[in-house]
């Protein structure tokens, strides 16, 4: 309440205090989250609502997707892309510092995809492939189809080879056969004029898949 009157008479910065004060009563690092975060927000103060996010993955990364839902409240309202670029360059930051942290490396890649920014997701899953799943592929295989879906053919056809290379005892490997054999056809058709290595090469796709 009294944090609400302090946003009411336009004074963010004994309202953020208010809801720390509150965090170190309810004992909850957690708490009020949202509320700070969007003071800092409406105030221009990226770094500190950065690390408002950054700190509550450090404190619990399975609050992973929680964090994905607050940054997406917030990127919407981001006409200007100002956080959004701010943001990325920190998690980056963040992620070269603690290349072990899954978590991490899980949202750089969610922030890259905001920004369209496909290929920087590809080679970012594929480390994630490396580091933390054992080789299965999974990030990449979900890169491959969004990438797909958005239209972004070479960098779909550039993931699911990568998945159909580890072989047919990836459990990627029939579906990625599929994906890359849509990826090749969908810009085939949207193109008028075709090469016979183009047409060739399209051909051998249906046939071996």
């Amino acid at each position: 309440i009294l944090a609400n009157y302090f946003i009411l008479h336009n004074n963010s910065d004994y309202a953020i205090k208010t809801f720390q004060k509150g965090r170190i009563l309810l004992n909850d690092n957690y708490s009020f989250i949202y509320d700070i975060s969007f003071l800092y927000q409406r105030n221009g103060k990226y770094e500190e609502m950065t690390m408002e996010y950054l700190n509550l993955l450090d404190l619990n990364p399975s609050m992973l997707n929680q964090v994905k839902i607050y940054l997406g409240s917030i990127i919407q309202q981001d006409t200007e892309n100002k956080f959004l670029d701010y943001f990325r360059a920190a998690i980056l930051k963040k992620v070269q510092q603690q290349p072990n942290n899954e978590s991490l490396s899980q949202l750089y890649i969610w922030i890259l995809l905001q920004q369209k920014n496909y290929d920087m997701a590809f080679l970012q899953a594929k480390s994630i492939d490396k580091r933390f799943e054992s080789l299965t592929g999974q990030t990449v295989y979900e890169i491959a189809n969004i990438a797909l879906n958005n239209q972004a053919y070479e960098i779909s056809q550039k993931g699911f080879n990568y998945l159909i290379e580890k072989g047919e005892e990836n459990s990627y490997y029939l579906l990625s056969r599929l994906g890359l054999l849509i990826s090749l056809y969908y810009p085939f058709i949207n193109t008028i004029n075709h090469t016979q290595k183009e047409i060739n090469s399209l051909k051998t796709e249906y046939k071996t898949t």
